[in-house]
């Protein structure tokens, strides 16, 4: 047999079936590389993305760290929470957590964020002050104290209207995630009002910003005790976001219908 006769009766068929093999092993590799590439595209967009919210807009949210990870000291307002969740640079986000008197200022600034993480399947519990509670009283007689009964009654229709506008604003919210809106979830509690959080709970990082409200009358309210920003391995986030906020959580009982005009309280009696 001739060496041509070789190359064409045995070395060519060879041929034929090593070369799709050897294109389809190529093929595999480039794409597994493509898909590696992609995911660190993908990380590094997340990093700009928490570098945008602690670099570019530092003053506006409280920001006071400057590194593409948020350190434990620094102090971020409850927006930079959850622009934090919002951005998706934490993984497998479970739950957001608000809790305090009304949470009006995180509610009205994030409902474009709240909305987004509720259409992802996002949790959102939020735990307020019964407002026809014996300790949402006792904080209006703490104004009353120190200025007498007008500055009281000024007081309690200031407090009744953020409560309605939460209320508002919250309904507004269930309506445009429609079919998501259980996820929607929020209690009315008894509970004296000590702190107030804003918390991204997950399977891998955790954060929170908590606002320890000051026992002095003086003081008043909001913030003026102390604010922290918490990760999910201190043991103040587990006091505050965990062990406290679950208990008040099952204390409160069942949540309130939003769409019920119960809740919507009578401004200038």
């Amino acid at each position: 047999m001739s060496t041509l006769e070789i190359v064409y009766t045995i070395v060519f068929p060879i041929l034929l079936m090593i070369i799709p093999i050897v294109l389809t092993c190529y093929r595999s590799e480039m794409d597994k590389n493509r898909i590696l590439r992609e995911k660190i595209i993908d990380k590094e967009n997340e990093n700009r993305q928490l570098q945008d919210i602690l670099n570019m807009n530092s003053e506006r949210y409280g920001i006071d760290s400057y590194s593409s990870r948020i350190e434990k000291n620094s102090i971020i307002t409850d927006l930079g929470i959850l622009l934090y969740a919002s951005n998706q640079v934490l993984d497998n986000l479970e739950e957001i957590r608000l809790r305090g008197v009304n949470r009006l200022g995180p509610i009205h600034e994030g409902r474009e964020i709240l909305i987004k993480l509720l259409k992802k399947g996002v949790v959102i519990k939020t735990l307020l002050l019964n407002p026809k509670s014996t300790q949402f009283n006792n904080r209006l007689r703490v104004f009353e104290t120190r200025n007498g009964i007008e500055d009281m009654a000024v007081h309690k229709d200031r407090l009744y209207s953020e409560y309605n506008t939460v209320m508002y604003i919250l309904r507004d919210v269930a309506k445009q995630v429609e079919e998501n809106a259980n996820n929607l979830k929020i209690k009315l509690s008894d509970t004296k009002p000590e702190y107030a959080i804003t918390a991204c709970i997950s399977d891998r990082k955790s954060i929170a910003r908590v606002n320890v409200y000051s026992d002095d009358p003086e003081k008043g309210s909001g913030r003026s005790g102390y604010q922290k920003t918490l990760l999910g391995d201190d043991p103040e986030f587990r006091n505050y976001v965990e062990k406290r906020f679950e208990s008040e959580w099952q204390e409160a009982g069942s949540g309130i219908d939003l769409f019920s005009n119960e809740h919507i309280l009578t401004i200038g009696k």
